[in-house]
Order: C-alpha cells, then structure tokens, then sequence
C-alpha cells in the first residue's frame, strides 16, 4: 500500500493572550481621556461656583431674631373714678388685650477681639417693654433701636462694651429692681476668671442739653444725671450643671437731685 496521504493542518487562530495585550494596551488612554473629562467638569463647577459664592466678608455676620405672642388676661377686684363734666364717672382696671415682640439684629466681627451687634426691636420708646399692643385700628407697629453697642474682647478674661448694651451687671433670674428689657447706655467692663467675676460700669441716664436751671424741679447740679456701679462675685460650682452665685453691687446716681430724669 502506498503512503497513506497527509492531513491537511487548518491555519493557527490568533492567540487569545495577542487580543487581550492589545485591549490592554488601549485602555490606559481611554481611562487618562476619562479622569481629563471629569477633572475638566469639576473645574467648570468651581469656576461656577465661585461665581454665586458669597464674598469673604459676610461670613463675619451673624444673625438672630424671635418672635413672641402673648395673651394678657389683667383681673382687679379695685375700680378707680375717672372724673368728667357733671359728674364722676367709675371705671373698671379689668383689662383683655393681645401682644406681640419682634426683635432682629446681628453681629459684625471685624476681627479676632472686635464686634459691633445692632438690634431692633418694635415697642415703640418705652425701655421696658418692648411689646407692641393690637388693636388700635390695625395700625403699624414702631421699631425701634433696642441694641446698639461694641465689644472688644482683649483677653479671654476681659470684655470692654460700649454704647446701649444688655445689663452689665449680674442678677437674679427674677429682680424686682431691674427689669428684664432694660438696656443700658454707656461703658462697662466686665472681668470673669474661674469662679471670680467683677463688673463695672458708667451709663448716662438723661443727657440735658444746654446746662439751664429749672425751677419747679429745684436743681443746684447742672450736669448730666447719670449712674455708676462695681460689682464683685463668686460662682461656686455643685455640680450636675448646678452652681452657687454669690455678689455684691454698689450703684450710685450722679446728678438726680431736684430732678425726675426716669421715663414717663
């Protein structure tokens, strides 16, 4: 028998490692062509951004406000007589009304150690109340400038105000002397070190204008009444969020003899 006839061999296939080197090969590019795009959009939204973006300054402001409602129910057993033309008249001190406060200001940081807080509130000019009462025909309601006062701050410890500014002074939560609404004008200095604090202060009271003698208030001091006060204190921790304040206070009053410089 002659020699038995060759098998033809089919042509070798690409290799399969050949196929998967070339994919490698382009991937690279398309993930750099990827990152580009997406680093040239988030560069886009920062310029974007940038646009809209508020201005370094404000960033010192800070902002605050409130609103109250309050209903007032005022009972009395007592009537007063009103005195009119022919003959008196009585009337009764039971009163029913409803009332609102508005207060908005904020603070200015000018740097580290300096601030300016303003603050309008709506009570018309009354330093005890800033209350504004409905009903009188649906009237507008007067704002006022209830705060307006710096604060430089040298030292953690220290604290140096100036203008129409809260109270100076430390009190009780409840004071018969002081009202909760007053705010005082003029300078004080405040000190406040672990459990000692000291307060001092000098506020105007009344400024009189020309120095002329009135004679039906038979005032000698012609100058501007005004009141002084030093303040000194402990707060002695009990802990579980609890502490013991202990003061002293001296104020004294300048000018006010012979005089009626209080409101109303």
């Amino acid at each position: 028998a002659g020699p038995a006839a060759a098998t033809p061999v089919p042509p070798a296939a690409p290799a399969a490692g050949a196929a998967a080197a070339a994919t490698a090969a382009t991937a690279p590019d398309a993930l750099v062509q990827r990152v580009d795009s997406l680093q040239a959009g988030l560069d886009k939204a920062n310029a974007d951004l940038a646009k809209v973006r508020p201005p370094e300054w404000l960033g010192r402001f800070t902002f605050r406000g409130d609103l109250r409602y309050r209903h007032e129910q005022i009972e009395s057993s007592d009537s007063v007589r009103v005195p009119s033309p022919g003959q008196p008249a009585i009337g009764e001190l039971d009163r029913v009304r409803d009332r609102i406060r508005l207060r908005f200001g904020g603070t200015f940081r000018l740097n580290d150690t300096m601030a300016v807080t303003m603050r309008i509130a709506t009570g018309g000019e009354d330093p005890r109340s800033p209350n504004a009462t409905l009903g009188d025909t649906w009237s507008r309601k007067a704002f006022n400038l209830d705060q307006a006062f710096f604060a430089w701050q040298p030292s953690e410890a220290w604290l140096v105000r100036g203008g129409k500014m809260p109270m100076p002074w430390t009190r009780p939560t409840w004071d018969l002397f002081w009202d909760n609404d007053l705010n005082p004008e003029g300078l004080a200095v405040n000190y406040s070190k672990g459990m000692f604090f000291g307060n001092a202060s000098y506020t105007w009271i009344q400024e009189r204008g020309p120095t002329i003698s009135r004679f039906t208030e038979g005032a000698t001091d012609l100058s501007d009444p005004t009141m002084g006060h030093v303040q000194a204190g402990v707060r002695y921790p009990l802990g579980e969020g609890s502490a013991l304040t202990a003061a002293v206070a001296y104020y004294d009053h300048f000018a006010v003899q012979g005089r009626r410089p209080w409101f109303g």
